[in-house]
C-alpha cells in the first residue's frame, strides 16, 4: 500500500512540474519510467536507500564530519552532440559551467554558495575535474564533439553516441533541446540517474543538459546562472528533490525514510519557482519544529541566482549513496588514470615533441595531420577553412565571412598543436592577419593556453579599423596584410602551448591567417615598444612610478604587471585609450620588492617590460 501510495504522490508532483511552461528537471519522470520497466531497480532503491540512512546517521554523528578536509574529486567528460548550431557550445563556457559547479559543492568564499544563511549549509567536500586523459590512456581535454541531428529533441538515444566507462567518469550529454515522453510540451532543461541505478543500467548513467544552461556566459541562460548542473549533479550523488513526495518525513522518526530522506531539509510539498530569493512560503505545517520552505536549496527550481544552499544532510546522503554506488570514480587508481592527482591537481604530461622554433604556412589541404584542428562550433562549412589566397605561397586559414549572414556573436574557432616553447628563452608569435570592415567588423581574438585549454590567457582582442562597406577584401598585395607580434615569454614555461583563434561573427567582411610562427624574438618587439615610446620611470622604483607611452592611434589597450612566471599582479590600464601622450601611475604598495614584467597587449601586438622594485 506504502508503494502504491508514494507512486500516486509521485504522478502529482510530476503532473505539478508539467504545468510549468519550463520543466527544470526530468529526472524524477525518467527515474519513475526506469522502475516501471525494471521492478529490480525498485527493490535495489529501498535497499540502497535504507543503508545510505544508516551511513549517514553514523557520519553525522561524528562532530567532525562537516569539515573532514577528504575532497573527493570526480573526473569529467562532456560530449557535445550537435549540428553545428549554437549548441555546440565553447570549451570557454564548459569551463565557466566547471567553476560554477566547483563553487556551489564546496560553497568557496565570495561565490553565491557562500552567500547562503543557512546554519546547516555545508561544503560538499566533492569537486569535479575535466579528464585529462580518455579511457584508452590518450591525453584529452575532457570534451568529445560529435555532428549528430539527435541534438535535437534529445533523451537516452545520444547517449550511444559518445560514452565513457560511467564507472570511471561522469559523463555529460550537451545537447539543443530535450524530448522525454509525457512533459506535456513544456522544455526540459536536464535530467539525471541516481546512483542505484548503476545496478542496471551502467549504460545510461550521467547528465543530459540543454546547451543554453551550460554556464553563464556565451549562450548560457543568464537566470539559471549554469545551476541547472548543479541540481543534476545533485541527483547524480544521490539526493531527491526537497518536495520528493510532498509532506512526507515530517519528523526525527521518519525523516530519514519519508520526503528526500534528510532531516535538515523541511518538506515540500510542491516544487517552488521564480526569483524572489527571499519570499517565506511554508507548505507544509505538519513538520516538527514546523519550518518554510528551504527555498534556497539547489535541489529546489527557484532561479540560479537564488540557489545557494547545500545542507549537512545532504552532504551525509550523498556521501553514503557514492561509497555505496560510486566509490571507484573517486579512488587513487582511477584518479591517476584520468590524469587526476590525490590533491586534485593535474598529472603532468610529457612536453610536445613538436618543438620552438615552429612555422606553418597553411599550405596543406588537410592541416589537421599537422596536429591543427578547425572547430566551426556554430558555422559549419561556412567557418574557417583553408583558402586559396596567401601571403607567403598560395594558400591560408580564412573566414570568408562577406556574403555569409551567420547568427551575430557566433563563435568559431581553429588552433595549433601543441607546441613545447620552453625551448626558447626569449619566445615571440608573429602572425600575418588580413581583415576588415564591411558595415561592422568581426572580433577576432587569440590565446594562449598550456593545460588543453581549461585556463586560457587572451593575448589579442580587436576588430579590423579598416572601413571597407560595400568592397569584399580578398588580399592580393602585401600592403593588405598586417603582422602581429606577441612576446610569449610570460609563457615560456609552456612545454604544451596552444594558440587558439577564434572569430566572433559580427556579420563583418573576410578574415584571412598566414605565416604563422614561433621563434625567439629578433628586435620586432623593441620596435613596437620604440614605435610606443614606452617607458617606465623610475626604475628601479621604490616609491611610486609611471609607466609613459605614445599611442598614434585611438585603440583598447591592456597593461598588466605580472610576476616572472607570467602570473598577474594587477592591471594599470584596460579598455580603450585615446591617441596621444599616456603616462599612468604603479602604486608601490601593490607590490613587493622583487622583479616583475609589465606585459603591454595592443591591437598591433605585445610586449614586455623589465620592472625592479626595491
Amino acid at each position: 500500500m506504502k508503494k502504491i501510495l508514494l507512486a500516486s504522490i509521485l504522478s502529482l508532483a510530476l503532473i505539478n512540474t508539467q504545468a510549468q511552461e519550463i520543466i527544470p528537471c526530468a529526472t524524477d519522470q525518467v527515474h519513475y519510467q526506469m522502475k516501471q520497466a525494471n521492478p529490480l531497480l525498485a527493490i535495489e532503491e529501498e535497499r540502497g536507500n535504507q543503508e545510505a540512512s544508516k551511513i549517514a546517521e553514523a557520519l553525522l554523528a561524528n562532530r567532525n564530519f562537516a569539515k573532514q578536509g577528504n575532497v573527493k574529486y570526480i573526473p569529467v567528460v562532456f560530449h557535445v552532440i550537435h549540428n553545428g548550431g549554437t549548441e555546440n557550445i565553447t570549451q570557454a563556457q564548459i569551463m565557466d559551467q566547471m567553476r560554477i559547479l566547483n563553487e556551489d559543492f564546496r560553497k568557496k568564499a565570495g561565490t553565491n554558495g557562500d552567500k547562503s544563511t543557512n546554519p546547516n549549509a555545508t561544503d560538499m567536500e566533492f569537486e569535479f575535474r575535466l579528464a585529462q586523459v580518455d579511457p584508452n590512456g590518450n591525453r584529452h581535454d575532457g570534451i568529445n564533439r560529435i555532428q549528430s541531428t539527435a541534438t535535437n529533441n534529445a533523451s537516452d538515444n545520444v547517449k550511444a553516441l559518445s560514452r565513457w566507462t560511467s564507472t570511471k567518469y561522469l559523463n555529460i550529454w550537451v545537447v539543443k533541446s530535450i524530448s522525454l515522453g509525457g512533459t506535456g510540451g513544456g522544455t526540459v532543461l536536464g535530467y539525471a540517474q541516481f546512483p542505484s541505478s548503476m545496478t542496471s543500467a551502467p549504460s545510461l548513467d550521467g547528465i543530459v543538459i540543454r546547451a543554453d544552461y551550460v554556464g553563464s556566459i556565451h549562450s548560457g541562460n543568464s537566470s539559471h546562472m549554469g545551476r541547472t548542473l548543479t541540481h543534476e549533479v545533485g541527483h547524480w550523488v544521490g539526493l531527491y528533490h526537497p518536495f520528493q513526495f510532498g509532506c512526507t518525513g515530517q519528523t526525527a522518526l521518519n525523516c530519514t525514510s519519508g520526503g528526500d530522506q534528510v532531516c535538515d531539509t523541511p518538506p515540500v510539498a510542491l516544487a517552488n519557482y521564480g526569483s524572489v530569493c527571499d519570499a517565506v512560503l511554508n507548505s507544509c505545517n505538519g513538520d516538527s519544529p514546523d519550518l518554510p520552505d528551504m527555498i534556497t536549496n539547489y535541489m529546489d527550481y527557484l532561479d540560479g541566482k537564488c540557489a545557494n544552499t547545500y545542507t549537512l544532510g545532504q552532504k551525509a546522503r550523498a556521501t553514503a549513496e557514492m561509497g555505496l554506488y560510486r566509490a571507484t570514480i573517486y579512488s587513487q587508481a582511477n584518479l591517476a588514470a584520468a590524469g587526476i592527482l590525490l590533491d586534485g591537481s593535474y598529472a603532468l604530461v610529457n612536453a610536445s615533441n613538436i618543438k620552438a622554433p615552429y612555422s606553418y604556412g597553411f599550405e596543406d589541404a588537410n592541416i589537421t595531420a599537422a596536429g591543427w584542428r578547425i572547430q566551426n562550433l556554430q558555422n559549419g562549412v561556412n567557418g574557417w577553412k583553408i583558402d586559396n589566397v596567401g601571403y607567403n605561397g598560395t594558400k591560408s586559414i580564412a573566414f570568408r565571412n562577406y556574403s555569409y549572414t551567420a547568427t551575430t556573436h557566433s563563435r568559431d574557432e581553429f588552433n595549433s598543436p601543441l607546441i613545447d616553447i620552453s625551448t626558447l628563452a626569449n619566445p615571440v608569435l608573429k602572425v600575418r592577419v588580413a581583415n576588415a570592415r564591411k558595415t561592422s567588423g568581426d572580433v577576432l581574438e587569440i590565446g594562449i593556453s598550456g593545460d588543453f585549454g581549461r585556463t586560457e590567457t587572451k593575448i589579442y582582442s580587436a576588430a579590423p579599423t579598416l572601413s571597407m562597406a560595400t568592397t569584399e577584401l580578398i588580399p592580393t598585395e602585401t600592403s593588405q596584410w598586417t603582422t602581429l607580434t606577441f612576446d610569449l615569454t610570460p609563457y615560456r614555461n609552456m612545454t604544451n602551448a596552444r594558440i587558439r583563434f577564434e572569430l566572433r561573427n559580427l556579420r563583418g567582411n573576410n578574415t584571412f591567417i598566414d605565416d604563422f610562427s614561433i621563434t625567439s624574438s629578433t628586435g620586432l618587439l623593441d620596435n613596437l615598444k620604440q614605435e610606443m615610446a614606452f617607458n617606465v620611470y623610475p626604475n628601479p622604483m621604490e616609491g611610486n612610478a609611471y609607466a609613459q607611452f605614445e599611442l598614434k592611434q585611438t585603440q583598447n589597450i591592456e597593461i598588466n604587471i605580472c610576476d616572472v612566471t607570467g602570473k598577474k599582479i594587477t592591471t594599470i590600464q584596460q579598455g580603450e585609450m585615446q591617441a596621444g601622450m599616456h603616462s599612468l601611475a604603479i602604486n608601490r604598495s601593490d607590490l613587493k620588492a622583487g622583479i616583475y614584467l609589465i606585459n603591454v597587449t595592443t591591437q598591433n601586438g605585445t610586449f614586455s617590460h623589465k620592472l625592479v622594485v626595491n
